[in-house]
This record gives structure tokens, sequence and C-alpha cells, in this order.
């Protein structure tokens, strides 16, 4: 299903970012199908009547126009400008035409549209012809996305999405990517121009670098490959198609990823890499993580940066329903989270925003926040660079 296809049928999903509400104080204008706007017969609804449906339909329509721009506001966080829409209900529908549009931005504009369309008008407006604005101004960066508004592209069996970078978050300390690998398929060899962290969230791939390996080694579900910068890496999903998080320190507008292409310097077959001695990828098994349990929380310690003597801190977290994470800040660390279930509230800064199973968030260093677990939460938790999971490793084994 497409981003606009999405917010279509769902049609009461929560704002997914720090996107700015639309801006409708009242129609633009009001007044039967096919006329000028005199009415053409003695009206028994009152324009008064037909300006309060007005009214009360655009406080619906706010958050779904809200949704609308985060569906375009995925590539981009500065998205801003007005749109009017000229709506004439009809029924249980409504023909729908962008009439102004200075954002310029086909996404939102074909969403907001496509919403309206579907949107249960009042019956009082039927046979009228409605003018409604919507303004949008850009705010100074987004904090929660929603993967499912995020369209892959796809190259030789490998798609990419890129979830978080700089362009759709305002944070340029690490950009996060899903990549899907088709059976049999590879992310081609190439050099990694930025430090790289892959943790596999399903099926199994075979990791190898410059010099390849006699014996193939595995990375599974929850298994972390770190690359650093300078280093090779090729991944063969093995057994079936692989999905993976790739996270890339530090981060970028990532145009090469938008493309559908796995950044890094590829190597061309059969050519011979620059090193004598090239850096090889390292595995760090799930299998060997640190567990600490304690107050509904478990945290599992996927990559402990010292420990590992890695530039990132990975955790599997998983938080009971009731959890609480107080108003805190890293100052030195940007925090990203992957969720794979589950639902919370959270707070960033005086902003309250609704996180979901198929959220990403990015918290730049600094930046005060807190949650509140809704329904049972599962999600990644990584901070560049590593050090607040410091205070799951060091109490792990000494839990209730």
């Amino acid at each position: 299903m497409t981003r606009v296809g999405l917010l279509a049928a769902a049609l009461v999903a929560a704002a997914c970012g720090q996107g700015p509400a639309p801006v409708g104080p009242g129609p633009v204008g009001v007044g039967p199908a096919g006329t000028d706007g005199a009415t053409a017969d003695a009206a028994p609804i009152s324009d008064d009547e037909r300006l309060a449906a007005i009214q009360a339909a655009m406080n619906a329509l706010a958050p779904l126009a809200n949704q609308c721009w985060a569906a375009a506001a995925v590539d981009d966080f500065r998205l801003a400008g007005d749109l009017q829409l000229e709506i004439a209900p009809h029924g249980d529908g409504a023909r729908v035409a962008v009439v102004a549009d200075s954002a310029g931005d086909p996404v939102l504009a074909s969403c907001l549209a496509t919403v309206a369309s579907a949107f249960p008008w009042p019956a009082v407006l039927d046979g009228q012809v409605v003018s409604l604005p919507f303004s949008f101004s850009a705010p100074s960066g987004q904090v929660v996305i929603d993967r499912r508004l995020v369209t892959p592209r796809t190259q030789a069996g490998v798609g990419v999405a890129v979830l978080l970078d700089e362009r759709n978050s305002g944070n340029a300390a690490a950009s996060m990517l899903e990549v899907t690998v088709a059976a049999d398929a590879s992310v081609a060899l190439a050099r990694a121009d930025r430090a790289e962290v892959w943790i596999v969230l399903a099926g199994e791939v075979t990791v190898a670098g410059a010099l390849g390996s006699d014996k193939p080694v595995f990375a599974r579900v929850h298994d972390t490959v770190l690359v650093p910068a300078g280093g090779y890496r090729t991944l063969r999903a093995s057994g079936g198609a692989a999905t993976l998080v790739l996270v890339l320190a530090p981060g970028g507008p990532e145009g090469i990823a938008r493309g559908g292409a796995v950044p890094g310097e590829r190597v061309a077959p059969g050519t011979r890499v620059r090193e004598a001695r090239p850096i090889e990828p390292r595995v760090v098994r799930a299998s060997d993580a640190a567990v600490h349990r304690a107050g509904g929380r478990t945290a599992t310690v996927l990559v402990d940066s010292v420990r590992h003597k890695a530039p990132v801190g990975v955790t599997l977290l998983e938080l009971a329903a009731g959890a609480a994470m107080p108003a805190h800040q890293h100052d030195r660390e940007s925090e990203l989270l992957y969720v794979q279930a589950g639902s919370a509230t959270m707070t960033v800064g005086a902003v309250t925003l609704p996180v979901g199973p198929t959220s990403v968030v990015h918290l730049g260093r600094g930046t005060t926040h807190a949650a509140t677990v809704d329904v049972p939460v599962r999600a990644l938790q990584l901070y560049l660079p590593g050090g607040p999971e410091q205070r799951y490793a060091s109490a792990a084994g000494r839990a209730p």
C-alpha cells in the first residue's frame, strides 16, 4: 500500500512526528455546487449551521492533515507552505480539487485530497462547494517517524529505506536505514566510508570482508555486525530473505541511500582492494549479551561499547505496561530507537508524541525526554557514542 493509501485507509492515525498542526481558521467560501455562491432556492439550512459543520470538519481533519505532512516529511522535515482545497460533498464522499499549492509537494497534496474525499462530511453540506485552506510551517526538527510511511528503493534484490537522516530529522549525528535482502541476494562488497552498525531483525546473513573466508560467518536475529570506517563488508542472505537495521555514524542527508544503494565505496568484482591488510567486519553475538532485569524492564545489551570497544551501545529493551522513564537527557550522546512492538507516550521537551510498533525515534544530545509505556514495548535502543548502556551492562547478573 502506498503512503497516501495507508493514510486514507487509517483516517484516524495520530501525528507521527513534530510536524505542525495545519492552520485552517475557516472556509474561504461556501455555496451551492454549480453556482457562483448565490442561493437558488430558499434554504432550510442556515449559513450558520453550515459554517459550524465546516468548523467541526476542520477540527477533525487537523490531525489527519498533520499525518499527511508527516508522510511527506519523511524525505525532508523543512516542508512548509499553503494549500487550498475545493470540496463538493455528496452522499458518502466528496469531489476534491487542489486549487492552490505553494508547498509544491505531490505527496502532501495527494494525501490531503484523498483524505478529504473519504472524509464523512455532514449531510448539511451536500450540494455545497467548500474551499478550505491548510497552512504548514516547518518545525526545527522531527523526532518520531512512522516507518510505514517510508518507501524503500530496491536494486538487485536489496531494498533500502531511509528511516532517519539529517534531512528528515535535522540531526546529523547518525542515520538509520532498513535494509531488506532477498533470498540469495547480497549487499555488495564495499569499503565503509563511516562506521556501520548492522543489526539482524529477521533471517540470517553470511558476513565476509575483502579477504573472504573459507569458513562462513553467519549473523542471526539480534546479532550485530560492526564495520569500522575504512573496513570492508559484504552480506548475503542465506536460507531465505533477511531484514537488517543499518546505523551510520556520523549521519548525513543519505542521498545515495534514498536512490536505493547502500552507502560505501563499492568494490567491483575481481578488483583488488587498496590495503595490504584490510579491516574486516566483526560479528557480536546476541547469545553472549548481558541481561539486566528490574522494575518491569529487561535490557539485553547486544553491544557493550566498553567490552566490545565499539563506537555505539546497542540494547534490546523490553518494557512492561505502565513502566515509566523519567525526564532526562544525554549531554554527549544521540539516542536512536527502533520500536518493534507495543506503544508508549513520549514527551520531548514540551511536546507529547505517540510512539507505536512501527516508530523510529531520533533524540539529539541534550534533548530532554520522558516516556510512559501504554502497551508492552520491545525496541532496539542505540547510543552514539556508547556509554549510557553501561547502566545495564554493569548491573547485569545482579538483578532479581
